[in-house]
């Protein structure tokens, strides 16, 4: 899920770094999906990790079971280094906003943050034995989905395309970890303006 940022989240300089920050999860929990490759084919920019943060007091939704999204975009925002491009925030809590069940991610369309919720990208949560394998390509399809909405990338309606709209866990499954050549395009254009100033 993406919302347009305000116009002055994307008058920043040109930088060139994307910043992981682990929001109630480990770092060690997330190294197979291998995030820095993920950004330097896809985005060329360099990937960093930030040092983990607790999940911010009082973003827990007793009433859902779930953590407040917005909550958690606030304090990736707080936490975004001057020389950072991008910010994605990655949580292992269930997450949600108030209009929709669940999320498996959320983003500000053309601003900095990112943020992506592995609860729900688990086999776990559906009653399967734990498979990282299968963990660290739903993660990198995600970051990839979620980080392509703050270059500007809307939802595609090429179902394999990593920009589609997924409604279930299959149709993250479905997806190629790569982008239709519409949205190739469009990112092409949008990381070379962003990137190079």
């Amino acid at each position: 899920m993406a919302e347009r940022a305000e116009a002055s989240d994307t008058r920043r300089d040109p930088k060139d770094l994307v910043y992981f920050l682990p929001i109630g999860a480990t770092h060690d929990t997330l190294t197979d999906a291998s995030l820095e490759d993920l950004v330097q084919h896809f985005l060329g920019a360099r990937g960093s990790w930030l040092p983990p943060e607790p999940v911010p007091a009082g973003a827990y939704v007793e009433a859902r079971g779930q953590v407040d999204s917005t909550a958690l975009m606030h304090r990736a925002l707080e936490r975004i280094p001057a020389d950072g491009l991008r910010i994605l925030a990655l949580t292992e809590v269930d997450i949600m906003i108030p209009t929709l069940t669940f999320l498996y991610g959320r983003a500000q369309l053309d601003g900095p943050v990112a943020l992506v919720s592995l609860a729900r990208l688990k086999q776990e949560f559906y009653g399967r034995a734990p498979d990282n394998r299968i963990l660290a390509d739903r993660v990198r399809k995600e970051a990839l989905h979620e980080l392509g909405h703050t270059f500007g990338l809307t939802h595609c309606t090429d179902r394999s395309c990593v920009m589609a709209h997924s409604v279930g866990i299959l149709d993250i499954d479905r997806k190629h970890l790569g982008l239709c050549t519409n949205c190739d395009e469009w990112r092409r254009a949008s990381v070379a303006v962003r990137v190079e100033g």
